[in-house]
């Protein structure tokens, strides 16, 4: 549901959080052209951003020696010429492309791999159409207020395929193509596809013969030179989505193409296929150029629907661990799946759709073997369906899955991962791109999401070259985050990389089950174009084609291994406290080479952080140099009027020049802010009898520099200040330097037995504010008189 109304969010300018964006480089690769390359040759393409650097090769997540580059020349920092080589083990499909220079990796840009040899075009707006032979790939650029315009021939009665790869480019684009018959009239205008987010792939019928024109331009007529296209003409599977969208090393499938009635691809998966996700090439006999769709290459079985399912008696019989999969083929189409399940079971469902290009928001929903539903569940925040089935009960237990608008259609595939709920972990490496110096560290931190596991988790590096290591390499039980790095030692070979951190724990033995382990791969989130801001510098939320990316972007880290460094950098306080109002300056601690002269400048981010300018950031930094004269310096990081008490990660860049390279060093610490003191009433409870008397201390807890007098006063909100009969002073002062003060507190005779409460408020002068921490109560045990005997008789 939510991924309906993101753009309407962007267009008002909602601003939240950004899930998993990570710094960006002052280097930007802004765009390639052509931004396609042809599998099984050699394209040159153009790569244009700035601060790029000397260029030295190209990372690409597709899979490891399928792609290799050439830079054929440069101009300066701002533009480098590439041969890139594709071969044919490479699936078509999206891929993520980096720069590797001089000064390290650049950010990432996604480039297509096709059949079809692209064809850069010049613009051609308010002149002849350009003339083109199907099949054809046309890369160009969508431009303000103006249009390209291409002339082709058909027959009648042919069918072609049409498609643009713009917005699935990570950029800000909005495709759209317009159809003239040869008389110069549109016979269509076709703008998204679902799934596609602003791209469209479909396919159209002419009913005559002749030549006809397509014209390509930005739906709001809007442009940039960084908003490349492709479109794709000819004959190819229009189609987005395949039923079973996973399948198993070494099984032969038959894929369904619910949007193509009647057709079915068989598939046969080499049985060395990596888990994980992937791209399926779709070709047809007759076809002239593939398509490609998203699939998953598992373990797990898959099972696929069986129409008719649309009732509890019909459901499609399935069991935990199996991949459902199916397509809500019409408009209310609701699929039943039905598990047989014992009391005590625990399954847990969760649903897919955007990952599969598919037009479907799947809401899923529980039925008992009491025909009650006990569980409905839509997208949780900006993440799919999940929910965890609980049995109460032995039976049949029924699981619907329908779209949340109750549309549907031969785009709307799903798929529903189940599994047996139990120990789980899940790892996310907070930055996806390292240049890692030989004999040097950088900063990989790590965070944990530990399901029904506690234990220690060991980690591993796959595809790291020699000399490459990870310290340290496990995690302490109970931990959920670890500041770690990536170590290059002299013998890492230099060039570039794709590795990935493997997580795997050790379940113990529990009664009649044995030992086993559990794994994972750590996730990456690369930012793809630029973040936004609004004029008040307030962070735009990422759009969806910049969180929903290509799936080899996710699960692999890109490693650009350089020459040694003439400095290092360190931090001797891996964890610092900031007085909420106050500064606080942290360590830096630098060592260089002999006859290094270059300056050392530093930046950090993470957490509250902003620029000073941003006046809306809740913390900012100062930062001097640091010199052959001066190697440790400090940072000054400075609180504004409104941050939130929390710990947060900040990572540190360390920046000089050597030479033609820009040299950067990241290092991570622990930042919490905390309020400059707190104040708590001892002894917790303050126990008195009624008609008594008694004295207890407010006790001051100050965090350095802050040393001022603290007020202490009862609460002004309803129901909490004094209950009747229980008399404290209305405000008490606890002077600076002082670290407690006594007060009575009084009881009336006719106060009942019990627990009773008392909220104070305190506050005080921090800097230039007035802090005033979370109140805390006075908790009071009122005691119950002892009774002497001859009353008791009484």
């Amino acid at each position: 549901m939510f991924r309906h109304l993101a753009p309407f969010f962007f267009a008002v300018g909602l601003w939240l959080i950004t899930l998993g964006a990570t710094a960006q480089a002052d280097a930007f690769l802004g765009s390639m052209s052509p931004a396609a390359l042809v599998r099984g040759g050699t394209t040159r393409v153009t790569l244009s951003g700035s601060e790029l650097g000397r260029g030295l090769d190209l990372w690409t997540s597709a899979p490891a020696g399928s792609i290799e580059a050439k830079l054929v020349e440069q101009s300066q920092d701002k533009q480098l010429t590439f041969d890139v080589t594709v071969t044919d083990r490479c699936p078509v499909g999206l891929y993520g492309l980096r720069l590797a220079s001089t000064h390290g990796l650049s950010n990432t840009i996604i480039v297509l791999v096709d059949e079809l040899v692209p064809r850069v075009v010049a613009p051609v707006n308010n002149a002849a159409p350009l003339a083109v032979t199907l099949p054809v790939s046309l890369a160009g650029t969508l431009r303000p207020t103006e249009l390209d315009r291409f002339a082709f021939d058909v027959r009648a009665g042919e069918t072609i395929s049409f498609e643009c790869v713009s917005s699935r480019l990570g950029k800000d684009a909005d495709p759209i193509i317009r159809l003239r018959d040869p008389q110069g009239r549109v016979i269509v205008e076709h703008d998204n596809d679902p799934g596609l987010f602003f791209d469209f792939r479909f396919a159209h019928t002419f009913a005559t013969a002749g030549r006809y024109s397509a014209e390509v331009f930005d739906a709001r007529f809007h442009g940039d030179p960084e908003w490349n296209y492709v479109l794709r003409m000819g004959r190819f599977p229009a189609a987005r989505v395949v039923v079973p969208s996973s399948a198993q090393p070494g099984q032969s499938v038959l894929l369904q193409l619910p949007e193509l009635p009647g057709v079915a691809l068989p598939v046969s998966i080499d049985p060395t296929t990596t888990l994980g996700r992937t791209y399926q090439t779709l070709q047809r006999d007759d076809d002239q150029a593939p398509s490609w769709t998203p699939v998953l290459i598992t373990n797990a079985p898959s099972t696929v629907e069986v129409e008719p399912n649309d009732t509890f008696e019909q459901a499609t019989a399935a069991k935990p661990g199996d991949m459902l999969c199916g397509v809500l083929g019409r408009s209310n189409d609701i699929d039943h799946f039905a598990f047989e399940l014992k009391k005590g079971d625990r399954v847990e469902l969760r649903a897919e759709s955007a990952t599969l290009d598919s037009a479907a928001d799947i809401e899923l929903a529980v039925i008992g073997p009491d025909g009650k539903e006990t569980q409905r569940i839509d997208d949780v925040l900006l993440e799919e369906a999940f929910l965890l089935l609980n049995a109460n009960r032995d039976g049949v237990w029924r699981v619907l899955v329908h779209d949340v608008t109750r549309g549907g259609g031969p785009a709307y595939a799903y798929r529903i991962e189940t599994r047996r709920a139990g120990p789980a972990i899940s790892v996310q490496a907070d930055i996806p791109d390292v240049t890692l110096p030989q004999n040097e560290t950088q900063s990989l931190p790590l965070i944990v999401t530990r399901t029904e596991y506690t234990g220690p988790i060991k980690l591993s590096l796959p595809g790291a070259p020699p000399g490459v290591t990870l310290e340290p390499n496990e995690i302490a039980e109970g931990q959920t985050k670890l500041h770690a790095r990536l170590r290059a030692d002299s013998s890492a070979p230099l060039g570039v990389f794709s590795i990935q951190v493997q997580a795997t724990g050790s379940v113990p033995a529990k009664g009649d089950a044995a030992e086993y382990t559990i794994s994972t791969i750590a996730r990456t989130q690369p930012l793809i174009d630029r973040e936004r801001y609004n004029v008040d510098l307030i962070k735009y939320f990422l759009r969806e084609n910049q969180r929903r990316l290509p799936p080899s972007l996710t699960n692999q880290i890109a490693l650009q291994i350089a020459p040694p460094t003439p400095f290092s950098v360190e931090l001797p306080q891996p964890e610092v406290t900031l007085v909420r109002y106050l500064s606080i300056d942290v360590p830096i601690q630098t060592t260089r080479v002999t006859g290094f002269k270059s300056p050392i400048t530093f930046k950090a981010r993470g957490g509250q952080l902003g620029e000073e300018r941003e006046i809306r950031r809740q913390i900012y930094t100062r930062f001097q140099p640091a010199g052959p004269e001066q190697l440790n310096v400090a940072g000054k990081f400075l609180s504004r009027n409104l941050p939130n008490e929390a710990k947060d990660r900040i990572d540190l860049f360390a920046t000089a020049i050597d030479g033609d390279r820009k040299v950067t060093l990241v290092r991570s610490f622990d930042l919490e802010l905390k309020a400059g003191f707190d104040v708590v009433a001892e002894p917790k409870p303050v126990s008195v009898l009624p008609g008594e008397k008694v004295k207890f201390e407010l006790v001051a807890t100050r965090l350095p520099p802050f040393t001022g007098a603290i007020t202490v006063e009862q609460s002004d909100q309803p129901n909490q200040g004094p209950p009747a009969g229980i008399t404290l002073p209305e405000k008490v002062v606890i002077p600076a330097g002082k670290d407690r003060v006594e007060v009575e507190l009084s009881v009336a005779a006719d106060v009942k037995p019990g627990r009773l409460r008392v909220r104070l408020e305190s506050r005080a002068p921090v800097g230039e504010f007035l802090e005033e921490p979370r109140p805390k109560d006075v908790e009071i045990e009122v005691k119950k008189p002892d009774v002497k005997p001859a009353e008791a008789k009484k």
